[in-house]
């Protein structure tokens, strides 16, 4: 079995035991270091591995067991663990498990145990034919170990094997042991060939299950224990253990009555000590004889040495001998080849005396054609003489060229500075002119929306003028005058009843005040009355609108309530003399980053305006525009970067009266959008405003997913129609989120305000400073009336991960968040498939929901094919239809679907995917319904969008309520790092 999960991966060690000729020629795949230890152990406890005797509560408590347990320990840490996966075997281990659970007492192993098996007939056999041990003896140490085997794995994750099914089919039973393990069977081509090889019939030795010896109720025992190990392979131990322990007692009887299987087991250990005592006392002799041996092998070496010097000097006198001879050859060749050039050059001589013959009549031919050469070279001269008088002139004259021809080239140099110059200074003029070029087509854009939104304007006004001179013009309008004086009366005496109620209200909540004044004072005494003065006092306030609210007033009463209206609806902005410090990190901001930055530079209404821009390593030019714009720019690495420490650092380079934090694609509507946003903020400073917020507004290639979220989010904050101060109401999770929500999109607050509290966590760093300030007796503000241009239009596998971190923030950060239990691991990885089928199958149609005609009919068609497929749990289907990244996703958790063991709730819990899926569909749609009256194209393939990504919000909501359930849990390990990849970059 070791064997096996080696070629399976699993390390059993550096140094094993070595194979037995004739005992286990394949290895024992024993670890040296562990056996040691186990010997140890046992003479520490005066036992032997033959011992079957039981082990009491003394022998566990002997010291020495101590320092084996920290040597097993060492051994874990230092050979084993540093792998991974590793295996542990010997048959010692089976009575020393309580030794184990010492050593990896504080270590964080998962640890489980295989016990594997053979017919305890040819295990005894084994033991007669290799150790010589009697029949009862084999038979009793078979019991003990496979008993204390069993009874010390209880609570472990564990499997039992019988050794013939691993020989016959190892793939179908090491199946069956990983699945009861909880642990995936990881299998390649090339481990199934060399386990295929490995395993084979010869394995097995001894094959006689009839063997009769022993003694009876040893045999019976023996017996009654295989067929628990045979039955329990199917992986039900719990109700089993109480027939084990049956058997463990009928062992002890039978031991007690098989006194040869004791005497031979007391004999057997007697003779291991003995020979340990004699191995002791031979210890300090052999030593001596160790040291003498030393001695003589030193002085051995030193006369090995000088007779190998010898030998070497002999070696080079018999190599100098052969160069000698070798020369000697050598010279006798050279003075063979001398006579043979000798006889050559004779050859030679006489040959060259006839040439020289024929040469000298040939030289006096020459001398007759040297004179007639001789006269012809004077002639040549004569004419040669001529011609340098010319070659002189030319000289001169290429003089002359040459000086001009340098006059030339610096002339030319002088042209080719000046033309790259002006090629410089035409090139500045283009960018020039490509950047006003961009300016001016933005501005004409700009200007174009402007004047179409007066044109749009100035014909709503004149309609409305026109209407409301027919309406004044008309006979009803002339004949309900009466009325309308009327009701402006009415009104006045509902005003004048108000300010009764008022003071009604006031004499009562002071008597009343004054009655639990006295009842507090009564009870708890001055000191705790004075230290909460502040409390009782809004507490009075509060009783005070309660009771004028109880006073019968009609509901349509036109009272004077103090309303904010931004700018563009007053006219009128007063001028603040404060500067605002806008910090923004940025991150390849893009090309709309410019827009942004002259959006915020046209800001009026204010005194002075600085924008400080911390960078974490753009790729793009979004420094360079910054610096451009006059911005102050911080960069930071990417790796530095987070949202509080980013935001941190930009407040403390700023030097503004006020800080507003802001994203890099979030837009200020009008020109006076920042003095609205302080106006807001003084005006209710003395109120305990510490910081407003604008609500967003989303840009025209939003998507329905988003504007959806944030619909509901702001009508969850009470500020979708109306401006919202939120103060402390209560520690529980609604109030907080709902009165101390602030946004990063937009959030002004003062420096020194922001100083004391500033920015804290990775995540959701807005909404934690937001609660902080509420509970420290501040107010934030959300408004609904001065609004930042904001949205995104994310992929489907964004709202996966955005959903899982979503759930595990809040669950963490608010104790009393509700949570539904996942009773089922298996369930809802099996609901999330089905789910992703399903809709899968509904995409691949697009032409039948192109048909419908109303997002009334599109969501009625999508619930349909989510009941109909109630029954087909599972399909095979491909998620091709899906976004790329969520159907990987899906695809993952088909394959650890196996890995959880099958559950009563499984169904149950599928189902309950399908009702969050149904549900969170639903919620969109009231939203949709109420936007979107008609079916077009465009919001066809934005509904089809809309569907994959309520199935990925769905899928990352409950898989973070799994992983806050289970995340401590072996089970969670199936799912291997799909918690960290989900929350990396959110």
């Amino acid at each position: 079995m070791a064997g096996t999960l080696q070629h399976l991966g699993y390390v059993l060690g550096t140094e094993l035991l070595a194979a037995q000729e004739g005992v286990n020629e394949r290895g024992f795949f024993e670890n040296a270091a562990v056996v040691h230890c186990h010997e140890q152990a046992l003479r520490a406890m005066a036992s032997h591995w033959s011992d079957f005797r039981p082990y009491g509560a003394a022998d566990w408590q002997n010291p020495e067991l101590e320092q084996v347990a920290k040597k097993l320990q060492e051994v874990l840490l230092g050979e084993l663990a540093g792998e991974g996966r590793f295996v542990v075997k010997d048959p010692r281990q089976c009575r020393l498990l309580p030794l184990w659970e010492r050593a990896v007492e504080g270590l964080r192993l998962s640890t489980a145990a295989l016990l594997i098996f053979r017919h305890p007939f040819e295990v005894a056999q084994s033991l007669q034919r290799r150790d010589g041990l009697g029949a009862d003896h084999a038979l009793a140490l078979w019991l003990s170990c496979t008993l204390d085997a069993e009874r010390a794995t209880r609570g472990w994750r564990r499997a039992f094997i019988a050794y013939p099914g691993l020989l016959d089919d190892w793939r179908e039973c090491l199946g069956r042991a990983f699945r009861q393990l909880g642990t995936p069977l990881r299998l390649n081509t090339l481990a199934e060939r060399e386990i295929d090889a490995f395993l084979s019939a010869d394995l097995k030795h001894h094959r006689d299950t009839d063997w009769c010896d022993g003694h009876p109720a040893l045999r019976q025992a023996v017996l009654d224990v295989l067929r628990l190990l045979l039955e329990s392979q199917s992986g039900e131990l719990s109700a089993r253990q109480v027939e084990f322990d049956a058997c463990a007692e009928a062992t002890r009887r039978a031991i007690a009555l098989s006194a040869a299987a004791s005497q031979a087991a007391a004999y057997h250990c007697r003779l291991y000590h003995a020979a340990v005592k004699e191995w002791f006392a031979r210890d300090g002799e052999n030593q001596r004889l160790d040291e003498l041996r030393r001695q003589m092998s030193a002085e051995l070496d030193s006369v090995n040495g000088l007779r190998e010097a010898q030998q070497a000097e002999l070696e080079k006198l018999g190599d100098e001998c052969a160069a000698q001879r070798a020369e000697l050859e050598r010279v006798d060749g050279i003075r063979s080849a001398l006579r043979a050039e000798l006889d050559s050059v004779n050859g030679l001589r006489e040959a060259q005396q006839a040439e020289l013959a024929k040469l000298s009549c040939i030289r006096h031919e020459l001398w007759n054609e040297l004179a007639a050469v001789n006269r012809v070279r004077e002639e040549q001269q004569r004419v040669l003489a001529a011609l340098s008088c010319t070659v002189d002139e030319q000289h001169t004259q290429l003089a002359t060229l040459e000086s001009a021809y340098r006059e030339c080239l610096g002339e030319r140099d002088e042209l080719f500075a000046s033309l790259e110059q002006r090629r410089a200074e035409l090139s500045d003029s283009q960018a020039a002119v490509e950047r006003q070029a961009g300016e001016l087509q933005a501005l004409r854009a700009e200007l174009n929306n402007t004047q179409l939104i007066n044109a749009q304007l100035g014909e709503a006004l004149a309609m409305s003028r026109n209407l409301v001179s027919i309406l004044e013009n008309s006979l009803s309008w002339r004949l309900t005058r009466p009325l309308r004086q009327v009701n402006a009366w009415r009104q006045r005496q509902m005003r004048r009843i108000s300010s009764m109620g008022r003071v009604i209200a006031g004499a009562h909540s002071r008597t009343e005040l004054l009655r639990r004044g006295h009842s507090v004072l009564k009870r708890r005494g001055l000191k705790h009355v004075v230290k909460h003065l502040a409390r009782y006092l809004r507490e009075t306030v509060r009783l005070r609108e309660r009771e004028v609210l109880r006073l019968p007033m009609p509901t349509n009463a036109d009272w004077d309530i103090s309303v904010f209206l931004p700018v563009d609806v007053t006219g009128s902005a007063p001028h603040h003399d404060v500067k605002v410090s806008v910090i923004i990190p940025v991150y390849n901001a893009g090309v709309e980053f410019e827009w942004l930055l002259r959006k915020l530079t046209q800001q009026k209404g204010v005194r002075d305006l600085e924008i400080v821009v911390v960078d974490s390593g753009s790729k793009d030019d979004s420094v360079s525009v910054a610096r451009r714009h006059g911005c102050v720019v911080i960069e930071i690495p990417n790796e530095e970067f987070s949202h509080s420490h980013s935001r941190n650092l930009g407040a403390s380079k700023a030097t503004g009266d006020y800080l507003l934090f802001m994203v890099q694609d979030a837009y200020p509507a009008g020109d006076y959008w920042l003095n609205g946003l302080l106006t807001f903020l003084q005006t209710h400073r003395d109120e305990r405003l510490a910081a407003v917020s604008a609500s967003e507004f989303p840009r025209a290639d939003s998507d329905v997913m988003y504007d959806s979220c944030i619909d509901t989010h702001y009508r969850f904050l009470g500020c979708h129609l109306r401006d919202r101060l939120g103060e402390w109401q209560g520690d529980d999770n609604e109030s907080l989120r709902r009165q101390g929500q602030l946004s990063d999109v937009t959030c002004l607050i003062a420096r020194e305000r922001f100083q004391a509290y500033g920015y804290q966590g990775d995540y959701a760093e807005d909404l934690d400073l937001g609660m902080r300030l509420i509970r420290a007796g501040e107010r934030v503000a959300m408004m609904a009336s001065v609004k930042s241009i904001h949205s995104h239009n994310r992929p489907a596998y964004y709202y996966l991960k955005r959903s899982f971190v979503d759930v595990i923030f809040l669950v963490d950060k608010f104790a009393d968040f509700p949570m539904p239990v996942i009773r089922s691991l298996r369930g809802m990885v099996l609901g999330f498939v089905d789910l992703a089928c399903c809709l899968s199958e509904l995409l691949t149609d697009k032409a039948c929901l192109q048909e419908l005609s109303s997002y009334e009919q599109f969501e009625q068609r999508v619930l349909e094919s989510l009941r109909l497929r109630d029954d087909q749990f599972g399909e095979a289907v491909a998620f091709s239809t899906l976004d790329a990244k969520v159907a990987a996703f899906v695809g993952r958790l088909v394959t650890v679907r196996d890995a959880f063991p099958m559950m009563p709730e499984d169904d149950s819990v599928r189902r309950e995917m399908r009702d969050a899926f149904e549900g969170r569909f639903r919620h969109v749609g009231h939203f949709a319904k109420a936007t979107y009256p008609r079916l077009d194209d465009f919001l066809f393939e934005e509904l089809l969008g809309l569907i994959q990504k309520t199935l990925a919000a769905t899928i990352g909501s409950y898989l973070a309520f799994a992983y806050l359930k289970y995340r401590q849990d072996a089970a969670w390990e199936a799912f291997g790092g799909m918690s960290d990849e989900l929350v990396a970059g959110v």
